[in-house]
C-alpha cells in the first residue's frame, strides 16, 4: 500500500505593477528615477548609446489599466519577435556594421511609446521572453558606486571593437538592480561588505560563432573585475581563469570550509566548481 504525502508550498504574493518605457538622457537621469520606480529596469542601446528605462513601481489597485493585454501583445510581436528577427537579420545573416546601426539609432526609437502607461500582473510585467531565441550571455555585478565607471568600460570595448572591425555588438545592454542579500558568494551578497545595492550588467550575443564576441566581453571581465571589484554571474557564460574570484568575495573562504566539512569527499564538485571556485583545493 502506498502512502501519499501532501506537501503544502508557500503561496506567492501576486501583485500589480505600473510600467512605462521612456528614454533618459545620461545614466543620472535613470538612477534618479529609482526613488518613484524601484523596481525599474533599464537599457543601454549599442551605437545609438541612449538609455531606455521600463519605469515600473507597485499599482495602488490590483487591477489591469492601460490596454494591458493589447500592451501584452504589442511588447510580444515587436520586442521579444520583431527585434530579435531584426537582430538575426542584420547582425547574423547580413552581418552589416550599418544595419546594427541603423536598427538602434532609426528604427527602435520609432516603435517605443513613452506615454502608453499600463498596469498589469507582476508576473506580466516582469517577464523576459529569451528562451524564443538561442543566445550566449554574460553578466557582471558592480555596486551602485561602481556603476558608472563600469558602464563607461563597457561602452569604451564596444566601441573600440566595432571601430576595429573585430565585433560589432547588437543586442541591448540590459541592467537591473539586485538589492543586497547575506549569502557567502552570491553576485549580490555583502558579507564582509557595507550593505549596499548591486547592479547586474548583462552582454548578450545571438550570432554565431560566439568567438568574437567571447574574446571582447572575456578582456572587458577581466578589467571590471580588477578595477571594480565585479562578479560574474556563476549560471551564466563565465570565461576561463575565474579573474578576481577570490578577491571578490570575502566570504569564499568560510564557503570553502563548509564545502570540505560537508563533503570532504568532493562528491558534488564538478570541472566548473574546481576550475574556478575550489582551485586550491
Amino acid at each position: 500500500m502506498g502512502v501519499v504525502l501532501e506537501v503544502t508550498l508557500p503561496c506567492v504574493p501576486q501583485y500589480y505593477v505600473r510600467e512605462r518605457s521612456v528614454w533618459r538622457r545620461d545614466l543620472d537621469a535613470v538612477l534618479a528615477g529609482e526613488g518613484k520606480a524601484p523596481l525599474q529596469q533599464f537599457y543601454l542601446m549599442p551605437h545609438a548609446w541612449t538609455w531606455l528605462v521600463h519605469e515600473r513601481s507597485v499599482a495602488d489597485e490590483n487591477r489591469r489599466t492601460g490596454g494591458a493585454a493589447l500592451y501584452r501583445l504589442y511588447w510580444l510581436a515587436v520586442i521579444d519577435v520583431l527585434l530579435h528577427l531584426c537582430v538575426k537579420f542584420s547582425a547574423s545573416l547580413m552581418r552589416s556594421r550599418r544595419l546594427v546601426h541603423l536598427l538602434y539609432r532609426r528604427l527602435l526609437p520609432a516603435f517605443i511609446f513613452p506615454r502608453w502607461c499600463v498596469t498589469d500582473r507582476s508576473d506580466r510585467q516582469l517577464l523576459m521572453r529569451h528562451d524564443l531565441f538561442r543566445h550566449l550571455e554574460m553578466e557582471a555585478f558592480v555596486t551602485r558606486q561602481h556603476l558608472a565607471a563600469a558602464v563607461d568600460l563597457v561602452v569604451e570595448a564596444l566601441r573600440r571593437a566595432d571601430e576595429r572591425g573585430s565585433y560589432v555588438h547588437h543586442y541591448p545592454i540590459c541592467i537591473r538592480r539586485v538589492l543586497p542579500d547575506d549569502t557567502l558568494i552570491s553576485m549580490a551578497s555583502c558579507h564582509g561588505l557595507e550593505e549596499q545595492d548591486w547592479y547586474a550588467i548583462s552582454l548578450i550575443t545571438l550570432t554565431e560563432p560566439r568567438e568574437p564576441f567571447r574574446r571582447v566581453v572575456a578582456a572587458l571581465a577581466d578589467r571590471m573585475s580588477s578595477l571594480l571589484g565585479a562578479r560574474l554571474h556563476w549560471g551564466k557564460w563565465f570565461p576561463p581563469g575565474g579573474a578576481g574570484v577570490e578577491r571578490g568575495y570575502p566570504g569564499l573562504g568560510e564557503f570553502e570550509a563548509t564545502c570540505r566539512a560537508f563533503d570532504p569527499r568532493g562528491v558534488f564538485r564538478n570541472r566548473f566548481l574546481r576550475r574556478v571556485l575550489l582551485r586550491r583545493k
